[in-house]
C-alpha cells in the first residue's frame, strides 16, 4: 500500500518545514507499513502517478500546503475517491481550520495516523472544483493588482494583497450579472458575488469561518451597494454581526444556480486562485465528496 505525500516547496508559510522532515516524521507514524511516495505540488501529476500506480493500491493523499495547493488536486482527490489528509503549511489555510486540522506538524500527523474520516461536500463552477468559496468583483480585482505588486515591488503576499484592497476600493468596479436558481432570480449591478461551500460566519469573533462543511448547502452572497460608503457600513455590520437585517446584503441558500453575463469569459477567484471561465457560470454543490481526515471528537 502507497501513501502520496505532495509537497508545495513554494508554499506561503512563513515557517516552512522541509519535506524531508515530513518524511521523517511521517515514517516515524507510519513505519514500514506502507510506502510513501513524494510529488512536488508544482507538477501536478497526481492524476497520473494514480493510474500508473492503480488506485487500489494507494491509502491516502497527504498535501503538506495551504488552500490554492488542496484546490490544485481535489478533483484527482474526487474522482478517484481517495482519502485526503491535510498538513496545513500554506499562506492560507482556512480550509485546515474550519475543519479544525491542527497547525503544528506533529499534531496534524497525529491526526493523520489516527485516521478518522468524515465526508464533506465540494463545489463545482463549470468543470473546476473547490473547497473553500469563490468570487467575482472586487476579491478577482485585488488578486490581479497583489500579483503586480507581488512582481514589481517584490513584496510578500500579505502587504501586496493590503495595498491591493486599498486600490480596488478607490476604483469601486462593478460587475453586471444575472443569477437564477430555482429559489430565487437577480438581475444586479454589485461589487462582488462571494459563493461559500456551506455557510460562513459574519461576526468578530468567527469572521470567515464555517461551523459544517457537510450539510449539503450552497451559500451565494451579494451586494446591492452602488457607493462605497455602502460597503463599509456592511464591513462594519459584518465585523459585529448585525448582517441578518442588512437590505443590501443578501444571502441565499442553494443547491445549485447559474450566473449569466454579456461577457464571453469571466475571471472567477475559487480558493484564492484566480481563473478565465467561460458564461454561464454553472454553480453546484457535491454532497459528501471529499473524504477527509479529521480529528476526533
Amino acid at each position: 500500500m502507497e501513501i502520496i505525500l505532495i509537497y508545495n516547496s513554494k508554499s506561503g508559510s512563513s515557517n516552512i518545514i522541509t519535506k524531508d522532515t515530513i518524511l521523517k516524521k511521517l515514517m516515524d507514524h507510519f513505519g514500514d507499513k506502507y510506502k510513501i511516495n513524494i510529488l512536488d505540488a508544482r507538477e501536478n501529476k497526481l492524476k497520473d502517478h494514480i493510474e500508473a500506480a492503480g488506485k487500489g493500491n494507494i491509502k491516502m493523499v497527504i498535501i503538506a500546503g495551504g488552500d490554492g495547493t488542496i484546490s490544485s488536486y481535489i478533483e484527482s482527490i474526487i474522482n478517484y475517491k481517495l482519502t485526503l489528509g491535510v498538513i496545513p503549511e500554506g499562506t492560507f489555510n482556512n480550509f485546515a481550520g474550519d475543519c479544525n486540522i491542527p497547525s503544528k506538524l506533529d499534531d496534524a500527523l497525529k491526526v493523520i495516523a489516527d485516521n478518522n474520516i468524515i465526508e464533506i461536500d465540494a463545489v463545482k463552477v463549470n468543470d473546476k472544483y473547490f473547497v473553500n468559496n469563490s468570487s467575482i468583483g472586487l476579491y478577482v480585482h485585488s488578486v490581479k493588482i497583489r500579483e503586480r505588486n507581488q512582481e514589481q515591488y517584490s513584496l510578500n503576499k500579505f502587504s501586496a494583497m493590503l495595498l491591493a484592497m486599498v486600490r480596488v476600493f478607490y476604483f469601486f468596479p462593478m460587475v453586471y450579472i444575472e443569477i437564477k436558481s430555482k429559489e430565487f432570480k437577480s438581475k444586479i449591478k454589485t461589487p462582488f458575488v462571494f459563493i461559500g461551500n456551506n455557510e460562513y460566519e459574519f461576526d468578530l469573533l468567527s469572521l470567515g469561518a464555517r461551523k459544517s462543511l457537510n450539510e449539503g448547502k450552497l451559500y451565494v452572497y451579494y451586494s446591492k451597494c452602488k457607493y462605497r460608503f455602502c460597503l463599509i457600513k456592511i464591513g462594519f455590520k459584518a465585523l459585529f454581526g448585525a448582517l441578518k437585517n442588512e437590505k443590501d446584503f443578501i444571502a441565499e441558500s442553494v443547491k445549485e444556480f447559474t450566473i449569466h453575463s454579456k461577457k464571453r469569459k469571466i475571471t472567477v477567484a475559487a480558493d484564492g486562485e484566480i481563473f478565465k471561465i467561460n458564461t454561464p457560470l454553472h454553480y453546484q454543490i457535491i454532497p459528501k465528496a471529499i473524504k477527509l481526515i479529521v480529528p476526533k471528537k
